[in-house]
Order: C-alpha cells, then structure tokens, then sequence
C-alpha cells in the first residue's frame, strides 16, 4: 500500500476566536491540518512543537504582536525561512 502524502499544516495565530474559527473551517475544508493560538507567543511555542508548512499571523495580539513573532521566527535557523502571511 503507497504511503499517503502528508497534509500540509497551518499555524493561525489570532486572539479573535471568530477569526480563527473562520480560517480553520476555510483551510480544513481545502484539505489542510490547521492549528491555532491565540497570541504570538503561544505560536512560537507551537512552531518549534507542530513544525508547521506556513504559520498566518496576525499583527495586533496580546503578549506578543505578530510583527515581533516574526522577528525572533527569523531570528532562529530552523524558522527563519518559514512561510509567514500576516
């Protein structure tokens, strides 16, 4: 039996439930595996866990601001080249 192909999984990143909820039920209806936090702390702590293929951040959070996960995203190797749309 062939191997399946990984999903490809999204990081969102928003302190908006209803935000949230609407991007995971748009990305799981297109076939992706999604995970959420709500602050750009809790998405860093979760990028270095999942491993995500793209994280979608937004800009105005509370702990930390989505421009300033991407600055230590890209601060460090093993997630300065990762996808970010914010």
């Amino acid at each position: 039996m062939p191997d399946r192909p990984r999903r490809v999984t999204i990081l969102i990143a928003d302190d908006d439930a209803a935000n949230r909820m609407i991007l995971r039920t748009a990305l799981e209806r297109a076939g992706y595996a999604v995970v959420e936090t709500r602050d750009g702390a809790e998405a860093i702590g979760m990028i270095s866990r999942v491993k995500p293929d793209l994280a979608m951040l937004d800009v105005a959070m509370p702990v930390l601001d989505g421009i300033r996960a991407i600055q230590r995203l890209r601060a460090e190797p093993e997630t300065a080249n990762l996808p970010v749309i914010w």
